[in-house]
């Protein structure tokens, strides 16, 4: 995927721990939004507890948004260092897995960019992401 720059030539552009991505517009927190992995369910719900920036309409993202902070010029993590802080990891997506939706779910794998999908049972970090403004 290019990468499109913002005005003052960069892509990222970084606030009070938020992060605003000049491609498609969604502002992600910069760190994890626990200290710790979590299943699909608590993620969905450490997202929606976020309070950050004075916003609390925080969400766990679905794997296209995330999948679009995968940066393929780098690994361990592969995204973009400068501006978010990442555990070269997986993370949970909101997105379901199509042929058994109440089971598994897809993640972002950040050490080499890759998706896959788990058992939501099992445990991820999470990044929140939401739409809107600083």
């Amino acid at each position: 995927m290019p990468k499109s720059l913002s005005t003052d030539g960069t892509r990222f552009a970084i606030r009070d721990g938020m992060v605003r991505d000049s491609t498609t517009g969604l502002i992600w927190s910069q760190s994890n939004a626990s200290a710790e992995r979590l299943s699909w369910q608590d993620a969905q719900a450490a997202c929606a507890a976020l309070r950050l920036g004075g916003h609390s309409d925080w969400r766990l993202p679905s794997i296209r948004e995330l999948l679009s902070l995968v940066d393929y010029e780098r690994h361990e993590p592969a995204i973009d260092t400068d501006a978010f802080k990442c555990t070269p990891s997986w993370y949970w997506t909101s997105t379901p897995l199509h042929s058994s939706p109440g089971v598994f779910a897809w993640f972002v794998f950040f050490g080499y960019g890759l998706a896959d999908w788990d058992s939501r049972d099992g445990y991820g970090w999470v990044r929140g992401v939401r739409v809107g403004q600083f």
